[in-house]
């Protein structure tokens, strides 16, 4: 019997998240010069590792969602990536789902919000108030401009009483090495969380453990 190899694109997702976020850990490590006391290539590292995680969760509950109720799946082609991961347990069969109230599901809803609007689709309008302060002080040393920049975004967030994930500046997302490993680690989560809401019907995949890329198939 002949088999061949598929490539998982979540598996891929993953390690590309991984890889991008151990960098952006070294990185932070050095002693280099900044741009407003932040580092440049660090912040791209994260801005990788941010995307690939959200992009990693979207890509496994679409193929387990596909696997498990592939009818449903062509009922509502277009259905949100929050709610695949809220109804996969009860389309299976079983009572219990994810408490949108607590964790993992918080901080995977805060990094599927940041990929979506801060990230893929950024609003302007979010940096506004931050860019009309920072825009007259051009005679401004970079570690001026740093500084004014957090002092501003923080006042921007506390007068709007936002959650920081829906107001904080977005560079602040991509210099924070702490916030991003949170998400990251919110794969592993959410994924062994589902498995266990259906029984392990939906099994915990390989990627997790392993640098694997590919499964084979009979």
């Amino acid at each position: 019997m002949s088999s061949v190899m598929i490539p998982h694109s979540d598996a891929i997702y993953y390690h590309i998240a991984k890889k991008s976020l151990e960098k952006a850990k070294e990185l932070s490590k050095e002693k280099v010069e900044t741009i407003g006391g932040l580092h440049k290539e660090k912040m791209e590292n994260v801005a990788v590792a941010l995307v690939f995680s959200a992009l990693c969760l979207e890509a496994f509950i679409n193929q387990a969602y596909y696997n498990s109720t592939r009818e449903e799946l062509e009922k509502e082609p277009k259905k949100k990536i929050e709610d695949k991961w809220l109804s996969l347990p009860k389309l299976l069969g079983y009572s219990e789902t994810f408490d949108i109230g607590k964790q993992p599901y918080q901080t995977f809803n805060e990094l599927i919000y940041i990929r979506n609007n801060r990230m893929i689709h950024p609003k302007p309008k979010c940096e506004k108030v931050v860019t009309k302060i920072i825009n007259p002080a051009r005679d401004r040393s970079p570690e001026e401009l740093g500084r004014l920049v957090r002092e501003t975004t923080e006042l921007f967030v506390d007068l709007h009483k936002e959650p920081s994930h829906k107001k904080k500046y977005l560079l602040f997302f991509l210099d924070d090495i702490k916030l991003c490993d949170k998400y990251f680690l919110c794969i592993e989560k959410m994924i062994r969380e589902l498995s266990r809401l259906t029984d392990n019907e939906v099994p915990i995949p390989i990627f997790l453990e392993k640098e694997i890329y590919e499964t084979f198939i009979a």
